[in-house]
């Protein structure tokens, strides 16, 4: 093929059996290495000028070796790989992040090109999702796409994160109330002490003290010892989540491992626990190696068995509907943070206590001494228990 050279740089012509044709040839470098752009078949000088001009921008902003084309469903599983490869991402995230965007994003805009996204559409969008969704569900889709997007740009496959500020309105629906008053806390634990045998109430019970559901399925044997008092001390270090039921072998981020205190009654009955998961074991005939030796544990047919974390839920809500006060294992942790800080606790500790810090409040609490975690305990059970 003939091409003749035109008077704009890197622009040809050529004759077909349909007649003239341009062709576009744009050399470059990636990495000092020289590659070459070629398009040919272009009707019109204006076609060859707009691909040159799109093919010099890209050259400017560095975008000739990462593709502008992706779409959001194909960023998705770039993101999340990356998110789950490099740690930042435990088996719990992956799962809930993986449904938030199944269920809040992938229909409207998983099929679309990234650089498609549009920020007027997207503002409809959010009105629309308000409408369905309480607002804290909102902004946690919405902080996960824009995470999406952001990550995009830092790679070179989106230029601009066009959703970056958006205001998000009030939802037409009630926030969830997370707020507990003592007197229904009071009535709901001694409904609970009732109804539930001992070593169910036990379980309850140590979400009294700040921990996560999950938390409390990973207490195994090697994570309780007992201080001079006789108050157990716990090491939480693992979760079991239904996603991970097994044991994830950590928890859900660093600053989460901690040292947590109980008061005497809760110790009592901590005890209570592991006797039970004692005589689990024994008329299972089964011994368990020390990493996967859980306390949440059940006996059937003789057979031994991990309970699922869910059977936490199903405790609260037949303690819930018998005594007509709602409570979820997770208002729970919000009461213990609120009665703690009232009753006086530092706030720095309780937060700690909680293993709810920042990266930066990790580093400076990782050796929170132990006295700490007594001090928390004791100011929640003279308020309070």
């Amino acid at each position: 093929m003939k091409y003749t050279k035109t008077k704009y740089p890197n622009i040809f012509t050529y004759e077909t059996q349909k007649g003239l044709r341009y062709y576009v040839r744009r050399g470059y470098f990636v990495n000092g290495n020289k590659k070459e752009f070629n398009k040919s078949g272009l009707r019109s000088l204006k076609d060859a000028q707009r691909i040159l001009r799109d093919i010099e921008e890209r050259i400017y902003h560095d975008e000739m070796d990462v593709n502008l084309e992706l779409t959001l469903n194909e960023y998705w599983e770039i993101y999340s790989a990356k998110k789950e490869k490099t740690g930042q991402w435990n088996d719990t995230s992956i799962y809930t992040n993986a449904g938030i965007y199944r269920t809040m994003i992938k229909e409207k805009w998983g099929n679309l090109p990234l650089k498609k996204i549009n920020r007027n559409d997207y503002e409809e969008h959010l009105a629309e999702m308000l409408g369905q969704y309480r607002r804290n569900s909102v902004l946690t889709s919405n902080r996960l796409l824009n995470s999406i997007l952001n990550d995009a740009v830092k790679n070179g496959n989106l230029r601009q994160n066009k959703l970056s500020g958006i205001y998000l309105g009030e939802s037409e629906l009630e926030p969830l109330n997370k707020e507990l008053k003592i007197d229904d806390f009071q009535t709901w634990i001694k409904t609970a002490e009732e109804l539930l045998s001992t070593t169910h109430f036990a379980f309850v019970y140590l979400t009294i003290f700040g921990l996560r559901r999950g938390e409390v399925c990973g207490i195994r044997f090697m994570d309780v010892t007992f201080d001079s008092n006789n108050r157990a001390v716990l090491n939480i270090r693992d979760s079991r989540s239904n996603r991970t039921k097994d044991g994830a072998g950590r928890t859900k981020t660093e600053s989460s491992v901690r040292y947590i205190v109980l008061n005497d009654r809760g110790s009592e009955l901590l005890l209570q626990i592991m006797e039970t998961a004692k005589q689990v074991k024994k008329k299972a005939d089964v011994i368990i190696e020390q990493e996967k030796d859980y306390l949440s544990i059940r006996i059937k047919n003789n057979k031994y068995y991990l309970e699922r974390p869910a059977f936490l839920n199903k405790i609260f809500k037949r303690v819930s509907e018998e005594c007509g006060i709602y409570i979820t294992p997770h208002i729970m942790r919000h009461f213990f943070t609120t009665q703690s800080l009232i009753a006086g606790a530092r706030p720095e500790d309780v937060m700690h206590f909680l293993g709810h810090a920042s990266l930066q409040t990790t580093k400076q609490y990782t050796h929170i001494k132990e006295e700490r975690a007594h001090n928390v305990t004791d100011l929640f059970d003279k308020k309070v228990l």
